[in-house]
């Protein structure tokens, strides 16, 4: 009997995970169009992502840049706003949940749902390294 619940746990885990995984896909950037942004997004935005310091800039036309730096790996990718989430050249895509003039709100349904906030960082003053001298 034990294994028998055993066997079902994992299955459901396992296919818990799928969807996770359904929502990392490079194909969603391909197949993505840029829309045109609230003005209240528009700029750069930083927010901790787990270890990760993440700095994204967002253009008026729904393009950008998505940047992070973490034990000395520093990333760039393009992203496009589709109208409800920002969709990164690597697959991630980050739901946007509500924003204003100071914040964006975001969901990382690729990582169990777990939700982020980004706050204005225009100056680069939050920003890595690495990001302020990449993200213009």
């Amino acid at each position: 009997m034990k294994k028998i619940v055993l066997s079902l746990f994992l299955i459901c885990f396992a296919l818990a995970g799928c969807k996770t995984v359904g929502d990392v896909n490079a194909d969603d950037y391909l197949r993505s169009s840029p829309k045109n942004v609230d003005n209240k997004m528009v700029g750069v935005w930083v927010a901790g992502m787990g270890p990760y310091l993440t700095t994204i800039k967002i253009n008026s036309n729904g393009t950008g840049l998505f940047c992070y730096s973490w034990n000395g790996k520093d990333v760039l990718y393009k992203l496009i706003y589709d109208g409800k989430s920002l969709i990164v050249q690597s697959g991630e895509k980050l739901d946007v949940d509500k924003f204003n003039s100071s914040e964006i709100n975001v969901t990382a349904n690729y990582y169990m749902g777990k939700k982020y906030t980004f706050y204005r960082d225009d100056n680069y003053i939050k920003s890595s390294s690495f990001c302020t001298a990449n993200v213009k």
